[in-house]
């Protein structure tokens, strides 16, 4: 028994990806870099979680091609970071997430990372402060969002707010005294370890988000719900508002972050 314990250890110790799920051991505990939305197979189980990604009842520990794409994973590693490059969130490793680079949000057939102007309105994007044409500034946009202003966007960022915890054990991601359950920056209504931010189907009931009238399923309509609230009607949801009723006041130094004449303290509506 003793040899049979010291075989295994040292083969472990030797081996990057011990339970074989084509994610590095050391990115392991946190999911650093890992596209949480893949799910190959559409069985409901995203791939960093399923031990059989294409569902071809071979184990992933044991199938050269997990995702069944004809290409040995081994061979489709662009940045040469270990993640297999269908479980990589950033393919070529330029710090640019791979769900923003291919998205085009003008429609025009060319990828906002090829595309001049993503959203279309005449205004290049080096000079627009809005690039996708979403009315949320990019500075507050939860796609451009970097909390901890280390450089690393929060979605490629296993420590969004560089408090030394990971953000898979951390209840407060990005530092804000608001628990993530709460939050709806970070927020995942259908708990499917995507953020809601990232999700373009908030509460999994099958309505894209752009055409579902209550986003988390919470039964109150976005436009009362206190999540989505947009109290100045800036078109900044008051949650990414730093002045929510555009008194001219920050919220962080505002006592009454919605003018409604109750200070916050005593207001249900502010958090």
């Amino acid at each position: 028994m003793l040899h049979y314990l010291c075989f295994a250890i040292s083969v472990d110790a030797e081996d990057d990806d011990d339970d074989g799920d084509g994610i590095p051991d050391a990115l392991e505990l946190t999911l650093s870099g890992i596209d949480l939305g893949v799910d190959t197979d559409s069985d409901g189980l995203p791939d960093y979680l399923d031990f059989d990604d294409d569902n071809d009842e071979i184990p992933d520990y044991l199938d050269p091609d997990d995702n069944d794409d004809g290409i040995p994973d081994a061979e489709q590693d662009a940045d040469g970071d270990g993640i297999p490059d269908h479980l990589d969130a950033d393919d070529d490793g330029d710090g640019r997430a791979d769900y923003l680079e291919r998205r085009d949000s003008d429609g025009d057939g060319i990828p906002d990372e090829e595309d001049p102007d993503d959203d279309n309105d005449g205004i290049p994007d080096e000079e627009d402060d809005d690039d996708d044409g979403d009315g949320i500034p990019d500075w507050l946009d939860t796609d451009y969002r970097d909390t901890d202003g280390d450089g690393i966007p929060d979605v490629l960022d296993d420590d969004d707010d560089n408090d030394g915890i990971p953000d898979q054990s951390d209840d407060d991601d990005d530092g804000d005294g608001i628990p993530d359950w709460l939050d709806p920056d970070s927020r995942d209504s259908d708990l499917d370890g995507i953020p809601d931010w990232l999700d373009p189907d908030d509460d999994n009931d099958g309505v894209s988000d752009d055409h579902d009238d209550d986003k988390d399923g919470d039964g109150i309509p976005d436009v009362t719900d206190a999540d989505y609230k947009d109290t100045d009607g800036d078109g900044i949801p008051d949650y990414q508002d730093t002045d929510d009723d555009n008194d001219g006041i920050p919220d962080t130094y505002d006592t009454d972050d919605d003018g409604d004449g109750i200070v916050d303290l005593l207001d249900p509506d502010s958090r």
